[in-house]
């Protein structure tokens, strides 16, 4: 291969040794469009094949990098803006906050979470939080439950004492009864008022109730702690 200079624009061109096997050749720059007849190197090997009518000659403009030209610049990059960095950390401390809070909330409210999700509870078990249930600690004893006349009315009374099983005292949770009928369904519920808001360790409480008498057969009263928005 051998270089040809544009005798216009001087633009250099990259071509085969053999394009001047035949001696000079027509050429035109794809640069300019410049027209001119390209002579080879003064070789005799390239006497014995001169013509009047040799071929035309096509011919490309060579890469800067193959003559000698600089090679290109490359850019740096610039260095990270004040801004950018006060941004990313801002960022990176909004998450840290919000994922701090998020897991104050699941262990502040794990006792109200494992209500809702029974499944929790043994994930909080397995990672050493205990799940507390309204009334842990507490039972509820000696209930029993009868119909009253008075004046003419029905009533259903209900009895009990509530017991703490612990050496310290305990809070009383909202109590609520469920009227149970004779083929199991619910047939009336309401919320007992607890006797008190504590009950000391190892101590007991009495309670009662009396509500009208739901239509029916009553066959049962079953009675449970529960949060205050799960009370009717």
């Amino acid at each position: 291969a051998m270089i040809v200079s544009c005798p216009s624009c001087h633009t250099r061109f990259l071509v085969p040794a053999g394009a001047f096997t035949y001696g000079p050749r027509p050429a035109r720059c794809t640069r300019c469009d410049h027209r001119w007849r390209a002579v080879p190197p003064e070789e005799p090997a390239f006497a014995a094949h001169l013509t009047d009518n040799p071929p035309p000659l096509s011919v490309e403009a060579l890469p800067p990098a193959l003559v000698g030209s600089a090679p290109p610049r490359v850019a740096e990059e610039p260095p990270p803006s004040p801004t950018i960095s006060f941004r990313r950390m801002a960022a990176g401390m909004v998450i840290l906050i919000l994922t701090g809070a998020l897991a104050g909330w699941l262990v502040m409210g794990r006792d109200r979470l494992a209500r809702d999700y029974p499944w929790l509870e043994g994930i909080y078990g397995r990672l050493g939080l205990a799940v507390n249930h309204p009334g842990e600690g507490l039972k509820l004893d000696d209930v029993h439950s009868e119909l009253e006349f008075n004046g003419g009315l029905i009533q259903l009374a209900v009895e009990g004492k509530i017991s703490n099983g612990t050496p310290k005292s305990v809070a009383i949770p909202v109590m609520v009864a469920v009227a149970i009928g004779a083929g199991g369904e619910a047939m009336q519920s309401w919320k007992i008022a607890a006797p008190a808001a504590m009950v000391a360790g190892g101590e007991s409480l009495p309670f009662s109730s009396t509500i009208t008498a739901p239509a029916g057969t009553v066959a049962a009263v079953k009675l449970s702690f529960v949060e205050p928005e799960h009370a009717p």
